[in-house]
């Protein structure tokens, strides 16, 4: 994977926008602190049987994902009178 954060050359350089390397920063995570990141709908490479056990595995650790990306938390919210 060729991945290359790509230096402006121009005085207002410094206010553009840079590229993330997303891979770079799940690989540093894998293995400077064991964090593993992954997408199981996407992820390439990985039986249907793994992917399977790493729903598990989140399901297990933050609770069953919802359909509509809310994470189910309502403590940020005020309840009424």
């Amino acid at each position: 994977m060729l991945s290359k954060i790509i230096t402006p050359r121009s005085p207002l350089g410094r206010l553009q926008p840079t590229r993330i390397d997303y891979d770079d920063i799940k690989r540093r995570a894998w293995r400077d602190s064991g964090i593993l990141v992954v997408d199981v709908e996407t992820v390439a490479g990985v039986s249907w049987p793994d992917r399977q056990h790493l729903r598990n595995i989140g399901d297990k650790l933050y609770g069953p994902r919802t359909k509509d990306g809310d994470d189910g938390d309502d403590s940020n919210t005020e309840s009424g009178p």
